[in-house]
């Protein structure tokens, strides 16, 4: 399959199916509240809780199982992109369980931290998928 194939397979299922369940949430939030809340506030509410930490968690795991089974034209390039992705899965092992568990985290830093961990998840595995591979 060519790169840019490949990236579009990814992006409609790896990524965006990933989110529809936090969008599902956003709209039953929307649903639910009689005070008139925002749909930037039931976003806010949904995403602060970190279950976009297991969607990128997920997302990276799969570009982990895809460099290991579809080689890389260049070894060390497939080698950094499975040790930098290892990296942000456990860094996400560590940060998930304090963001959800904890009721006194701040908010903020965890809508923040959901968010750069989206970013990053999304150009590893981008960079991953247009990497040339044997």
């Amino acid at each position: 399959m060519e790169k840019k194939s490949r990236f579009l397979v990814w992006l409609i299922f790896g990524l965006l199916l990933s989110i529809l369940p936090i969008t599902a949430s956003v709209f039953y939030l929307i649903g639910l509240d009689a005070t008139g809340m925002t749909w930037g506030q039931a976003f806010y509410k949904v995403i602060s809780k970190g279950e976009l930490l297991l969607v990128c968690f997920s997302i990276l795991g799969a570009n982990v199982a895809d460099l290991l089974n579809n080689e890389c034209s260049n070894s060390l390039a497939q080698k950094t992109l499975i040790g930098f992705s290892l990296f942000l899965c456990f860094a996400m092992i560590f940060l998930f369980p304090v963001i959800s568990t904890n009721q006194t985290f701040d908010k903020d830093i965890s809508f923040n931290v959901s968010w750069i961990f989206l970013v990053l998840s999304t150009v590893m595995c981008s960079i991953s998928l247009l990497t040339e591979r044997k």
